[in-house]
């Protein structure tokens, strides 16, 4: 038989055991409804989550939808016709990404602004140095050395050859340009663009900056609007390359407000426009554009002074023979 000692431990086993039992089960029973409390709050917190962000999303392709119908309205009349006749270049260091090849496709065209793209041309970079100083060898621009200067020059010349032709042009297109179609002449405004090659080596890298220095700096002083463009995704920018050089930018082509503004600095705008880091604002200034609806009348001289033997000044509607002339001649019809 157990003494009282041992049964009084075993009793006291027995109910620390059975208390933990009746621990356990009103903990998991608690533990339960505690998770399933939780598990029930956060279910209906992101459904709420995702109720607002749907109505978010609602509302901003309400929004967008409403912008490209605004643009789609605003657009024609401020730019139809307002380049009507106005021959330019575009002129592409590097190379011309497809998209934005695209977006300059969308602005210009006789059935939208009325301007005439007469020249296409693309820069090779880095520059062939061997191949130019081939085509220049017996000039005094001979040779072009990295570090000298002498690239920037051949840039700043390149650049008026690119504009207007000339002797230059014809010598060097074959190295200078790795794709041209039309002609150089009669350019009223030149669009340039750039896509330089990535990981030049560094004397690659220090022609080619020296290359486009010296062609952007004489396409700002060409005397006719220069505008460096490029999209809102453009990695990297190149906006405070031409900016540095004094050409008028846009960085939003891509988006009708660059559209716009692209096509009031081919008419003269000058400034940063766009929605980067280097735009100063949005749109330049945006005026009303004449349009003549009429042919331009011709200046005619005005009407002689009666001599002595003549005997009247016709009329308006006479056939301005003058009266007594034996030689039947006319004068200009008013």
């Amino acid at each position: 038989m157990l003494g009282y000692s041992a049964r009084y431990h075993v009793a006291s086993l027995a109910a620390i055991f059975l208390a933990l039992g009746i621990g356990i089960l009103i903990g998991t029973g608690l533990g339960k409804n505690v998770v399933n409390d939780t598990t029930r709050k956060l279910e209906s917190s992101l459904k709420g989550d995702l109720d607002s962000a749907r109505a978010q999303a609602s509302s901003l392709r309400d929004q967008l939808r409403q912008q490209q119908e605004f643009s789609q309205a605003v657009y024609p009349p401020l730019t139809r016709k307002a380049l009507a006749g106005t021959r330019l270049a575009v002129i592409a260091l590097g190379g011309l990404d497809d998209s934005l090849r695209n977006d300059i496709k969308q602005v210009l065209g006789p059935q939208s602004t009325g301007a005439r793209v007469r020249e296409f041309a693309v820069v090779r970079e880095p520059p062939d140095l061997s191949g130019l100083n081939a085509d220049l060898r017996g000039t005094h621009i001979h040779p072009l050395r990295r570090g000298s200067g002498s690239v920037s020059k051949f840039g700043r010349r390149a650049a008026h050859a690119l504009l207007f032709g000339g002797p230059l042009f014809r010598r060097v297109s074959g190295s200078l340009l790795v794709r041209r179609s039309g002609n150089p002449g009669g350019i009223g405004g030149v669009i340039v663009a750039r896509t330089s090659p990535p990981d030049q080596r560094p004397a690659a890298a220090t022609a080619t900056s020296e290359l486009e220095a010296g062609i952007l700096d004489s396409l700002a002083a060409a005397g006719v609007p220069a505008v460096g463009v490029e999209r809102t995704d453009a990695d990297p920018s190149s906006m405070s390359l031409f900016h540095g050089h004094g050409l008028t930018t846009v960085d939003d082509l891509d988006l009708t407000s660059g559209q716009i503004a692209l096509v009031y600095a081919l008419r003269g705008a000058r400034g940063s426009f766009g929605v980067g880091t280097e735009a100063t604002r949005l749109l330049p200034p945006l005026r009303r554009i004449l349009r003549p609806t009429e042919p331009a009348l011709v200046a005619t001289p005005p009407p002689a002074t009666a001599t002595a033997g003549s005997h009247a000044t016709p009329r308006p509607g006479q056939s301005g023979r003058h009266a007594g002339s034996s030689s039947g001649g006319t004068r200009p019809g008013r």
